[in-house]
């Protein structure tokens, strides 16, 4: 889909843009695991190179679409700007050595569990009102994930269950 066709299909409609925009970080992020595996490098070098390369490139684009400049748009925005940053960094890190320490699978179920915390944060810092239907949800997504990862827990690794080339076919 290209830029104006974009904005046609939302024009006005910032509902619309916020979906199709996570729909396009869902797709995009559903082949991070395959490209981290294949990588051959270990979990910090690969958490290493993701914060470089954010580090260059965000900058760049706020500066393209911010007619404020990176200096004064981060300066305007304070300390929430700077500990959302901290907090980026601090997720995809755990996400990059997640892949590289457990299963793909296991991975993605937990991090389905973002959108149940971000309600349950946003009920407890900005006082959201979350529907009965939603709690409903985040009990169901968390009774699911500890399903999920129940046969993890006989590893008695704390970083996960160790992923091995020989688990996947990819590797032969």
């Amino acid at each position: 889909m290209n830029y104006s066709l974009t904005q046609k299909l939302t024009a006005g409609n910032t509902r619309a843009s916020g979906i199709l925009i996570a729909l396009a970080g869902a797709l995009l992020m559903s082949f991070d695991p395959i490209f981290i595996r294949f990588s051959g490098v270990s979990g910090f070098d690969t958490a290493f190179l993701f914060g470089l390369f954010t580090a260059i490139s965000m900058p760049v684009f706020i500066q393209l679409r911010d007619e404020r400049g990176v200096v004064k748009a981060v300066r305007e925005s304070g300390w929430p700007v700077v500990l959302s940053g901290i907090l980026m960094l601090g997720s995809a890190s755990a996400l990059v050595l997640s892949i590289k320490n457990t299963s793909i699978a296991n991975t993605f179920v937990i991090l389905s569990a973002a959108p149940a915390l971000a309600a349950v944060f946003s009920r407890i810092f900005l006082g959201e009102v979350t529907r009965r239907s939603t709690w409903i949800a985040i009990v169901s997504v968390m009774i699911g994930i500890a399903i999920v990862v129940s046969g993890s827990f006989e590893s008695g690794n704390l970083l996960g269950m160790r992923w091995h080339c020989s688990q996947s076919p990819a590797c032969h």
